[in-house]
């Protein structure tokens, strides 16, 4: 028994590692080969017609044509979250950014369970909403006024992302309960590259997937996709081991510590990678906001 609490703990844990190496590359490619959000989600919604090779594990066959727009909207949704999570992270700083989408997620997931799925809160789940918030509200501030600091347009991006990721996982949910895995996810993420083809009608978006000289995706680019996937399946094995979904979800503040360690040392060791303002001030209001915003995501889980 302890070698099994042992492992789903262990299998959690490097999840949630992969998934912090995944957004500090992310961050590293935007502030540098890849500056264009649209570029870097076009790439992520083509890479996503690998989920192909699965097809010999299942068919590929039409949904019921409610549940096909219902796949639409969770593939959609989900590229219109990671283009304005891309946005808002190119913007702001990577402990800022990060933590801030995910306690939105988690608002925005518990509004639409209830209006979409009929899910209703109790207290505890109220009094992690409340702790949410007041976390999202420190990791905006800055202890004194500084370029760092998030604008109203970067925060609007968090909410817009948040809201946007709190619908696909939603409606991806209805899915995956009205048609067999493997069919739904394929037809998801059809649907996600086609929602990213449009964006080719814009010259600036074509001229740099195209052009001789254009942002082309680098090894690093892959490699961040590879992390994230590699935490994808972990944290899904995890949850398939551990003893309740909720102690895997209330575990997401050490991927935010993973984080803030990742930021930290490149801040130090590697300031022309990756840049961020730190003192110790800064450093004491973000471990702040990360601890209350831990505590508010394993309340709300």
């Amino acid at each position: 028994m302890h070698q099994i609490a042992m492992s789903w703990l262990l299998i959690v844990l490097a999840g949630h590692l992969a998934n912090a190496l995944s957004y500090v590359v992310n961050k590293i490619l935007l502030a540098g080969k890849m500056q264009t959000p649209s570029v870097f989600v076009f790439y992520i919604g083509t890479l996503g017609l690998l989920s192909f090779v699965l097809l010999p594990f299942g068919n590929l066959y039409p949904l019921a044509p409610v549940t096909m727009i219902e796949a639409f909207v969770g593939g959609a949704s989900f590229m219109g979250a990671l283009l304005a999570f891309f946005t808002a992270l190119k913007k702001g700083e990577t402990t800022r950014v990060v933590p801030f989408v995910g306690s939105f997620v988690s608002l925005w997931t518990l509004l639409l369970a209830g209006i979409i799925l009929g899910e209703r809160l109790n207290g505890i789940e109220w009094v992690g909403i409340a702790l949410l918030i007041v976390g999202s509200i420190i990791i905006t501030r800055e202890p004194t006024a500084s370029k760092t600091r998030l604008n109203s347009v970067e925060v609007f991006y968090i909410v817009l992302a948040g809201g946007l990721f709190a619908l696909s996982y939603t409606v991806t949910k209805v899915v995956f309960n009205a048609a067999d895995f493997i069919p739904a996810f394929l037809w998801m993420r059809v649907f996600a590259f086609a929602s990213v083809v449009p964006l080719l009608l814009l010259p600036n978006i074509r001229r740099q997937i195209f052009s001789g000289n254009g942002e082309r995706p680098p090894f690093l680019f892959y490699l961040g996709q590879g992390f994230g996937a590699i935490g994808f399946v972990l944290l899904n094995f995890g949850v398939d081991l551990a003893p309740s979904v909720s102690v895997v979800n209330a575990l997401q503040g050490v991927q935010y510590a993973f984080l803030f360690l990742f930021v930290v040392f490149f801040a130090y060791f590697a300031p022309r990678i990756l840049k961020e303002k730190f003192t110790f001030a800064i450093v004491v209001q973000k471990v702040g906001a990360l601890i209350v915003l831990g505590i508010g995501l394993a309340l709300v889980a």
